[in-house]
């Protein structure tokens, strides 16, 4: 899809409804250094792996596989249907921690293509506010050019430590080189014991691996489900045989990890700070178990991106489920409006608690399926459409949908989708619109 047929799907008036150029952005965060009165919240983002809303307890799974987890949807706001950007983590990572859909022009390659779209990180925003910032994870960030989209143009956070950096504890294969949970976590701690009296907020951003195929458990660690049979390293197609040993496999490790996220969150209890810091926890996406299928990036079935995710903020934020659909790419600007900060106008997430339910019922939101295929996903409350973009056809559709030929959400979607999506890889409009202040330019409207 290009240029043509944007003009052909959507004017461009939709267009600039939504885009937001880089000046624009600059000012948003010099204003926010200059405000009066900062908020003192400290943030933490805690990122699981492929974690499908099945194998979680409070999602009623038969297993006790996140006592932990459960207890923060107890105590907090838990979104009983929030959904991943997309089904595979390079882009679903990137999307959440920029509030952006996963960006699609002729290739997805963040290793070598100009990233010449705006990206405003979490960080920036928080840096801007007067935070200290941390990405301290698990991950080798490199993967894929996660760290290059993280890092293109930008300052990095005032710490940025990923698997590469730490030589102490154990390491492990996961698609990519890992580092353990445990590690990682006492970087944390050192972390947070340096922050305990200092008058700056921190934002911490965490991102726990173990349940990438094949979860393997750490030397020592007992699996809490089986006896269990290793997987191995190769990433391949479930067999029929491999059931039910890898669902033992993978339920003992979201166990431990798990036990990981409750060390971290007693951690900050016993330091003094749970009263002031914002827990949020999510999942870059889902997983399925299913014979002949990939464990990620398979499909865009519920159970590959319906992700758990919560929000706990002790005497602020009272406990509750909130049952709209929502996007992963709303978390960061749902945390904005929890702390007061004004809405960042390069991200495309909402403040979810602020629009209210009512709004989500009837917000699209977006779900690419996009590193074999050329599907999206566009839910509207308990509508859905699924859309080969490359095709320009309806794939799927709910009963009430497909009784009209998928036509109404056909045509919501080509509005949506190519005004929030498609004229970041459109050069005109880069030229002329995303970047106003570059030589020639003419302004950000028609």
């Amino acid at each position: 899809m290009g240029a043509a047929d944007l003009q052909a799907g959507v004017s461009r008036k939709d267009v600039f409804r939504h885009l937001r150029p880089r000046r624009e952005i600059d000012e948003y965060l010099e204003t926010l250094r200059r405000l009066p009165v900062k908020p003192k919240t400290n943030v933490v983002l805690v990122l699981l792996e492929g974690i499908p809303v099945d194998h979680v307890g409070f999602f009623g799974y038969r297993r006790n596989t996140t006592p932990e987890l459960d207890r923060l949807a107890r105590n907090g706001l838990a979104f009983d249907r929030a959904f991943s950007a997309t089904n595979e983590s390079k882009n679903a990572q990137t999307a959440l921690l920029a509030s952006v859909l996963p960006m699609r022009g002729d290739n997805n390659d963040f290793l070598k293509s100009p990233l010449l779209y705006p990206r405003v990180l979490c960080w920036d925003v928080f840096r801007a506010l007067g935070y200290q910032t941390a990405v301290i994870s698990t991950q080798d960030e490199n993967w894929l050019g996660m760290r290059r989209f993280q890092l293109y143009e930008k300052q990095p956070p005032d710490i940025y430590l990923h698997a590469p950096d730490m030589s102490d504890g154990e390491s492990y294969l996961g698609g990519f080189l890992n580092k353990d949970e445990a590690t990682v976590n006492r970087r944390i701690f050192a972390f947070l014991e340096e922050r305990r009296g200092d008058r700056h907020p921190f934002f911490l951003y965490t991102n726990f691996q173990r349940t990438h195929f094949a979860y393997p458990l750490p030397s020592g660690v007992s699996p809490r489900f089986g006896p269990i049979v290793p997987l191995g390293d190769r990433w391949r197609r479930w067999q029929a045989d491999d059931f039910p040993n890898a669902v033992d496999v993978f339920d003992s490790a979201l166990y431990y990890v798990d036990q990981q996220l409750g060390a971290l969150v007693s951690r900050i209890d016993t330091l003094g700070l749970g009263d002031d810091t914002l827990i949020a926890v999510t999942a870059d996406h889902g997983q399925g178990f299913e014979v002949g299928g990939f464990p990620a990036a398979e499909s865009i079935s519920e159970r590959y991106v319906h992700v758990p995710m919560v929000l706990l903020l002790p005497g602020r934020l009272a406990p509750r489920h909130f049952r709209e659909t929502v996007s992963t790419i709303d978390l960061f600007p749902t945390i904005l409006g929890v702390l007061g900060v004004p809405p960042c106008p390069g991200w495309q997430g909402i403040d979810v608690r602020a629009a209210g339910e009512d709004f989500c019922r009837r917000r699209p939101i977006f779900v690419g399926d996009i590193v074999w295929k050329n599907l999206w996903l566009m839910m509207k409350g308990r509508q859905y459409v699924i859309v080969d973009t490359a095709q320009r056809r309806v794939v799927d559709a709910d009963d009430a949908s497909k009784a009209s030929g998928g036509r109404d959400l056909l045509d919501l979607f080509l509005r949506t989708f190519l005004s929030h999506v498609l004229y970041y890889s459109d050069p005109e409009l880069q030229t002329r619109f995303i970047y106003p202040e570059a030589p020639g330019a003419v302004g950000n409207e028609p």
